[in-house]
């Protein structure tokens, strides 16, 4: 069984995922994220990236499920399908959004609509889904 974390960060508002596959002990990160051009309002709309970097040390809260693997490969595929070329806009195409349909893409019980807050998103999966295997122990079970 591999396992789906959703995580909210510190500083900066910020949700994304992390992804861990039990065949062959692969894991990644994704998250999406606006890409700057140097303008003060590009959080506001622009273009998006998925990104693939480490946010281990910026994790505030999570909470994790096991899934199939088969299961986190096809979520993965839709979402990051779907996200590929989306422009980054706040409540409607933002980081919270990508993390929840990443949930909801694994089957997932999600409040749907827009939301803004990560660590929100956080509680409600955790509120929603009881069945969660880890809910922000530390050391991360993952180490």
């Amino acid at each position: 069984m591999g396992h789906l974390t959703i995580f909210s960060e510190t500083g900066i508002p910020h949700a994304g995922c992390y992804l861990e596959y039990d065949d062959g002990g692969s894991a990644e990160w994704l998250g999406f994220f606006p890409w700057a051009t140097g303008r003060w309002d590009d959080f506001l709309g622009g273009n998006g990236r998925i990104l693939t970097m480490s946010r281990e040390d910026q994790i505030e809260y999570y909470v994790r499920y096991w899934f199939q693997d088969k299961i986190i490969r096809s979520a993965r595929l839709d979402v990051v399908t779907s996200y590929w070329s989306a422009i980054y806009q706040l409540w409607t195409c933002d980081c919270v959004s990508f993390a929840r349909d990443m949930a909801g893409a694994c089957g997932l019980e999600t409040t749907g609509g827009p939301a803004f807050i990560p660590s929100s998103l956080v509680y409600d999966l955790q509120r929603l889904n009881s069945n969660y295997s880890q809910f922000n122990t530390r050391p991360f079970p993952w180490d």
